[in-house]
């Protein structure tokens, strides 16, 4: 995860603010020590120095709706199938198949793994075909 974590970001990039800022939230010293050390690798590696902060996990406060599942609310048809299924936004931002559709509309997966896993997205195959079609299937 934290392979994929600094893959997905540029985390050599100073953060303009703390809202943009490049954290690992950790809960204990096993997850701070991993954390620490893929940090290092990471440095080590490219020889460049990551600006991702390692602090203590403290109490989570849920980011605005208009920050949520932000490629997902980028494509209205989709977004509308999944509003069918949740009537309260908060319901799609808690829903896994709503995060693996906006993983996969940020070019996350395959259309393999979309096929596989279009059972347990309960969307249409109008839309699942528009998912594939996004991973260049």
């Amino acid at each position: 995860m934290l392979s994929l974590f600094f893959a997905a970001h540029n985390c050599f990039r100073t953060a303009f603010s703390r809202q943009y800022k490049s954290i690992i939230f950790v809960h204990d010293a096993e997850q701070e020590r991993t954390a620490r050390a893929a940090k290092a690798a990471l440095q080590a590696r490219t020889g460049r120095t990551v600006q991702t902060d390692i602090v203590t996990a403290w109490e989570f406060y849920r980011a605005e709706n208009y920050h949520q599942k932000y490629a997902l609310q980028g494509k209205k048809a989709i977004l509308e199938e999944f509003r069918r299924m949740y009537p309260d936004f908060g319901g799609i931002v808690d829903s896994t198949a709503a995060a693996r559709v906006n993983g996969f509309l940020y070019g996350c997966g395959s259309p393999d793994e979309v096929r596989r896993l279009k059972d347990d997205l309960g969307l249409s195959s109008e839309a699942v075909d528009r998912l594939i079609q996004v991973l260049g299937g």
